[in-house]
């Protein structure tokens, strides 16, 4: 197992802007330590240089982090669809907990404090949570079993049908239950729209092509005229 750099990465646009992150990328030894991408551990070319950390210590899979360094996000990784395979695997319990220690729980939509709400349901034995949830919170719809996971959502910003299903931390944001449910359903009726836009502009098939009610129909937009098939005898 390769060794660790601990590398900082400063968001300055985007969702993320203002806030750094660090990352534990695969690193080989030698006079020159050259850092390999988080996806395919190819060398990645960059301009980095890390340094030595002033104390090692252990990663969470019990990898050794020996350096230190400042980078980009695009130097994580020897190309962009690495950079996209990467994020589109990572465990969604890991991306919720990144996602809380930057919003704290908070919806990005309404300002509902999710978090501050479960401390307060806590106080309740878990047969009173459901009753002080609909007191509390209304627009909430109260689950059969009420969890701090139940509260909120790690919501994509670009819904994963139009592509951000691949995207990294910066396309999740926080919405309470009430609001992720109403951004969903008007998500839907937006993909449902544009699946009738596409319906109506793709060309109209001609011939034999059509079919409804399990029946063949004919086509004769073509205005070709239509010699129904005759029955040939066998030349034997």
């Amino acid at each position: 197992m390769l060794p660790r750099c601990q590398v900082s990465v400063h968001y300055t646009q985007g969702r993320l802007g203002g806030h750094t992150l660090k990352y534990l990328q695969p690193l080989s030894l030698g006079a020159s330590p050259k850092l390999h991408c988080m996806e395919c551990l190819k060398m990645v070319e960059s301009c980095v240089h890390p340094t030595l950390l002033d104390v090692p210590f252990k990663g969470p899979d019990g990898e050794k982090v020996s350096h230190q360094a400042s980078s980009n996000e695009t130097d994580l990784f020897c190309s962009g669809s690495c950079r996209a395979r990467f994020f589109g695997k990572r465990n969604g319990a890991s991306l919720r907990r990144q996602l809380f220690d930057l919003e704290r729980g908070v919806c990005q939509q309404c300002g509902f404090d999710c978090h501050d709400l479960w401390q307060n349901l806590l106080t309740s034995s878990p047969e009173r949570r459901k009753k002080k949830l609909e007191e509390l919170a209304p627009d909430i719809k109260s689950p059969s079993k009420v969890t701090e996971g139940s509260l909120w959502q790690a919501d994509h910003v670009v819904p994963v049908w139009r592509g951000g299903g691949l995207c990294g931390l910066e396309n999740l944001q926080t919405l309470c239950t009430a609001c992720h449910s109403a951004k969903t359903k008007a998500e839907a009726r937006e993909r449902k729209e544009e699946g009738k836009r596409q319906k109506l502009s793709s060309p109209r098939p001609t011939g034999w092509r059509n079919m409804k009610a399990g029946k063949r129909t004919i086509d004769l937009s073509d205005d070709e005229p239509h010699v129904p098939p005759t029955k040939q005898k066998a030349d034997f």
